[in-house]
């Protein structure tokens, strides 16, 4: 057997069918432009078989399964998605002795390599647009439990503030005022942050630090603070008003 290989060989010129087959699977699995991977089956028929021509197209409606032999060529149908919507139209030109059914086996096998290289990458694709929804709406669900975690600064806290500055005005009306100022600090960097989805470490300390004095005139001598900020992390970004929640579960 392999003696008469050799001899087909030497006297009709037969490529090595099944090395040029897996050489070029090998090098389909690393395309994933459509063109390029049709230039890739065109070479892989045109080269070993010293045809005249040989190109994929695309059909407007699906075809039968059928090779077909017409005007001088040679019609393959490709299948993708199970369905034929692809021709490898080759020709073998009038210096190519006919094709014989190794040849035409060998075409078979190259229209299926690009069939199946098209579905892979359609799958891949798919797996790609599936992921990119999922992170979209993870992100947008992490954007809303931070909205809805902003939002918890403003009751309670507004409340408690407002009386204790109630009662301030009659024990201490200058504490009071301070008071005041800081909670319309507190509320306008809380509008201002509200939409930003990001600010700095430096900024968000320094606006706990306002909501933190603000605090301690409600708790008195129970509540000590201190800050304690590593110079290098300052200026590195974190979502807005991230933290002051943190304290607030914390002081509670």
């Amino acid at each position: 057997e392999r003696v008469a290989k050799q001899v087909n060989r030497w006297l009709f010129r037969a490529p090595d069918y099944r090395a040029e087959t897996r050489a070029l699977a090998a090098r389909l699995r690393e395309l994933q432009d459509e063109a390029a991977i049709a230039r890739a089956v065109e070479e892989a028929a045109r080269r070993p078989l010293e045809l005249s021509d040989a190109r994929v197209v695309a059909l407007e409606r699906e075809i039968e399964g059928e090779t077909v032999e017409r005007g001088g060529e040679v019609l393959i149908p490709v299948a993708i998605g199970g369905h034929f919507t692809h021709l490898l139209r080759v020709t073998p030109g009038p210096a190519r002795p006919g094709l014989v059914s190794h040849d035409l086996d060998y075409l078979r096998a190259l229209a299926a390599l690009y069939g199946n290289r098209l579905d892979a990458l359609g799958r891949e694709r798919d797996a790609a647009e599936r992921q990119s929804r999922e992170a979209l709406l993870l992100q947008q669900v992490t954007e809303a439990e931070l909205r809805a975690l902003r939002a918890q600064i403003n009751p309670h806290f507004l409340f408690n503030s407002l009386n204790t500055i109630a009662d301030l005005i009659v024990r201490d009306p200058p504490r009071a005022e301070a008071m005041t100022l800081r909670l319309a600090s507190v509320f306008r960097h809380v509008l201002a942050h509200s939409s930003r989805p990001l600010t700095t470490v430096r900024d968000e300390v320094e606006f706990l630090r306002t909501y933190l004095h603000i605090e301690e005139a409600r708790f008195g001598d129970r509540l000590h603070v201190e800050i304690d900020m590593a110079p290098e992390v300052a200026g590195e970004s974190i979502p807005s008003l991230i933290l002051q929640p943190l304290v607030e579960n914390a002081l509670k």
